[in-house]
């Protein structure tokens, strides 16, 4: 039994995944325009850096960075637009709790170092 729970949330998280990557129309390996803001703030990893944790903040939205398998999408703003680019985490992805002054603590991922 605990062998089929297992297979179900494994099943979950991945369909959560693809709804996640159609939902914020990210296509593989492209540079993809996500949103249009009246300001745009990117914090903590200042840009596309696939190493450092950041949320891309869009006028009362954002977006946290986030990883599915070795594929990390990296949110940025270019001007008032919220833009995401995929790249690829050999090492593997990791967690980080962000503190936002709007947003509270918020999880996003970066690539691991070695």
């Amino acid at each position: 039994m605990k062998e089929k729970t297992n297979t179900v949330i494994i099943v979950v998280v991945l369909a959560l995944a693809i709804v996640a990557i159609g939902w914020y129309g990210v296509t593989g390996g492209a540079v993809t325009n996500v949103l249009k803001c009246s300001s745009c703030g990117d914090y903590y990893d200042g840009g596309a850096t696939k190493n450092v944790a950041g949320i891309t903040v869009c006028d009362n939205t954002y977006r946290a960075d986030y990883c599915v398998g070795n594929t990390i999408y990296e949110y940025y703003c270019v001007g008032n637009n919220v833009k995401v680019k995929t790249m690829t985490c050999n090492q593997g992805c990791i967690t980080k709790e962000i503190n936002t002054d709007k947003f509270g603590i918020e999880l996003a991922e970066e690539c691991k170092l070695k």
